[in-house]
């Protein structure tokens, strides 16, 4: 960059580089369409996945399940997303592995189908056996929350008073002492060989100083007492479409 602009002393040069992530936050008819796609390959996978949790089966065999039901609806790849039994608070990137699901665990399953590219992204808890009365109320306090925040993602809606219905309902209830994670961050295009996962040009904090647009997609997700939930989330004025559509709920198998 030195040498370049050594040798042009009349020329200004710009950081261009956040240029072209923001014009990618609107996204067309047919990126929806994309998006719907891969988001109906996630509540199908899901339901699969759900029914292939049993006492004595493994997180793998879940993942397996999940990822044939990618391969055979359509997605891109069967690369199905973080599926571990949630153990501690920061389950939510846990490490896939095969031991014998018992009584009492919860098995955290978050898919990430894709579909010419375009990802949507769906997590779901299923307790194997009796989960307990404490994670029976936070999943039902955490869906109703969430439930809040997607009806409040509407176009024009302030993206810190989005995020604060789920930070601030989570810890009003005592689920957290404290809140690290985001509840939402953007979804779109995702090359193959990209070097992040998870397209941050917008995350939904309490420092989100914008607005949500039409026709933005976001993942919105929140987590405690061993129980996780998310939607894909399409931004319209009437406020938040949930692209994917499985039934939120604890399932228990």
């Amino acid at each position: 960059f030195s040498r370049l602009a050594a040798r042009l002393p009349g020329a200004e040069l710009v950081d261009l580089s956040d240029a072209l992530r923001a014009e990618r936050l609107i996204k067309s008819p047919r990126e929806i369409e994309h998006l719907r796609a891969a988001a109906a390959i996630a509540d199908a996978a899901m339901a699969e996945a759900v029914e292939a949790t049993a006492a004595g089966a493994s997180a793998r065999r879940a993942a397996a399940v999940a990822s044939a039901a990618f391969v055979r609806l359509g997605a891109d790849t069967g690369r199905t997303g973080p599926i571990s039994v949630a153990r501690g608070w920061n389950f939510l990137h846990g490490a896939l592995d095969d031991a014998a699901l018992g009584d009492g665990d919860v098995l955290h399953l978050e898919l990430v189908p894709k579909v010419r590219g375009y990802c949507a992204r769906l997590m779901r808890p299923v307790a194997v056996g009796e989960p307990g009365p404490a994670r029976r109320a936070a999943a039902q306090t955490l869906v109703a929350l969430q439930d809040r925040q997607i009806a409040a993602m509407g176009t024009g809606a302030e993206a810190r008073a989005v995020d604060a219905v789920v930070r601030d309902g989570v810890l009003a209830a005592g689920l957290r002492e404290r809140y690290e994670n985001n509840t939402g961050y953007t979804l779109g295009y995702y090359f193959e060989q990209a070097p992040r996962t998870s397209d941050f040009t917008r995350v939904l904090t309490p420092a989100a100083d914008w607005r949500l647009e039409n026709d933005m997609v976001f993942h919105v997700y929140t987590s405690a007492g061993g129980v996780a939930f998310s939607e894909t989330v399409r931004v319209t004025p009437e406020g938040g479409e949930r692209l994917t559509r499985l039934p939120r709920e604890l399932f228990l198998r």
